[in-house]
């Protein structure tokens, strides 16, 4: 029997992006970017001098139905990263992925995208040019990126592809999608790329929160890995799971702060 990888998450009919960003009081815009339209949202919070803008990367969402079939549309019904940006009080975007929120059907998109190529150069790249050409736009000077789950993977992809990013913070990270699969005994990940088999292209900060209580991001699988990368921070969180409760910690985290151990931390929200 073949396992299919990511069967998780909610089901049910995930309201559309626009009135998601509505109902949490921040406006929604739709951005084109080699082919693909992806959904962005904006927190309007108050530029400082640092000019730094942080970026969240949503997790996989409903990539399979069930073990044998793929999703028709893979947008998560609970945006968990759109909810964080949202109460972040320094300048954020939540950046969309291909195909998702609504556009499933769009030119160019097939279920490979969300699912065995979830993590591929045809997903990272207009991802990569559609954050340039934000930074562009608003004179951005450094990235911090913020990615949950499968969207940490993609956070480390982005950020080896673009310069500005200084820092990259995972929540419940999946940093190595290759060894992930393995573990749970999925099927491959087929055309993704891993972003732990990318040397750094260039000197960027990583902070890594765990879930002491996670199944689907293990803590003895994710530990080892986290520690293992180059100039990374490690943080288990006690008491809390794969989607609960960001929403207590994150604050702390983007706090200066926020902590400086490289080791192994305990801590309860």
């Amino acid at each position: 029997m073949v396992v299919l990888s990511g069967v998780w998450g909610c089901q049910g009919i995930p309201e559309s992006f626009e009135s998601s960003a509505n109902h949490l009081g921040i406006q929604s815009k739709p951005i084109e970017s080699q082919g693909f339209t992806l959904e962005t949202a904006r927190n309007r919070s108050a530029w400082t001098s640092d000019r730094v803008l942080h970026v969240y990367l949503e997790g996989d969402g409903r990539p399979w139905v069930h073990r044998n079939v793929k999703a028709q549309d893979p947008t998560p019904t609970d945006a968990l990263m759109l909810r964080l940006m949202a109460i972040d009080t320094s300048p954020g975007l939540y950046l969309g992925r291909p195909c998702y929120f609504g556009h499933a059907e769009d030119a160019g998109c097939n279920k490979s995208l969300w699912t065995e190529a979830r993590y591929s150069q045809l997903v990272v790249d207009p991802m990569v040019q559609g954050l340039n050409d934000v930074v562009e736009a608003l004179k951005v000077k450094r990235l911090i990126l913020i990615g949950h789950s499968g969207g940490a993977a993609i956070a480390l992809l982005i950020a080896n592809r673009m310069q500005k990013v200084s820092k990259v913070i995972t929540l419940a990270g999946n940093l190595d999608p290759e060894s992930w699969a393995q573990w749970h005994e999925f099927s491959a990940l087929v055309g993704s790329l891993n972003p732990s088999k990318e040397p750094k292209t260039h000197d960027y900060d990583e902070v890594h929160l765990l879930a002491q209580e996670d199944e689907k991001i293990p803590l003895r699988w994710a530990e080892g890995i986290a520690l293992s990368r180059e100039k990374s921070q490690v943080i288990v969180w006690a008491s809390m799971t794969h989607d609960c409760c960001w929403e207590k910690v994150l604050p702390i985290i983007l706090s200066p702060a926020g902590g400086s151990s490289t080791s192994i931390i305990n801590r309860k929200p």
